[in-house]
């Protein structure tokens, strides 16, 4: 199975953001250990191509207008893929992954989802009633349908608690 890291972005380690310095870290890694890996982005520039040199293939896709939008061309990549790949998703309480998952599940393709701190407590505090809503309405599926829940601390394993209960974290 080939691992295709998704995220919002480039995964770009020069960026000022810690999701894409530890994709792109987890990525180059597991390429140096013989694992067949890509990155996968959602960007609103998808021609530029500002990352350097990589020892693993990245694919840009262009960013929907729409928040649960996901272009035709994600679409058509995964559904190629779906036989061979486990999807690994960087980040909560993203709406385009709501649509994205739905269609993993369909397709029967696996993922993995990294929070990313999005479930610790103290971001479980801000926009709580928002994030309420939103949970039953998509967050609760996305976690839900995950073959693994990929928690960095004990923070986030306790927020992660607070509003669902897993064994797969």
């Amino acid at each position: 199975m080939e691992i295709i890291h998704l995220i919002l972005g480039k995964a770009n380690p020069a960026r000022m953001n810690g999701v894409n310095k530890v994709v792109y870290q987890l990525a180059t890694h597991q390429a140096l250990h013989g694992r067949s890996v890509q990155i996968w982005g959602i960007t609103d520039t998808p021609e530029d191509q500002n990352f350097g040199e990589r020892n693993f293939k990245t694919r840009l896709f262009k960013a929907s207008s729409n928040p649960f939008g996901i272009h035709q061309s994600l679409r058509k990549a995964l559904y190629e893929n779906r036989k061979r790949i486990v999807v690994h998703l960087h980040g909560g309480w993203i709406p385009r992954y709501a649509t994205l998952v739905r269609l993993l599940v369909r397709w029967k393709i696996p993922y993995v989802i990294t929070p990313h701190g999005a479930y610790n407590t103290e971001a479980m505090k801000r926009s709580f009633l928002l994030k309420r809503i939103y949970f039953q309405l998509a967050e609760r599926y996305v976690l839900r349908h995950a073959s693994r829940i990929h928690c960095i601390g004990a923070s986030e394993v306790d927020g992660l608690n607070s509003i669902f209960k897993a064994s797969n974290v």
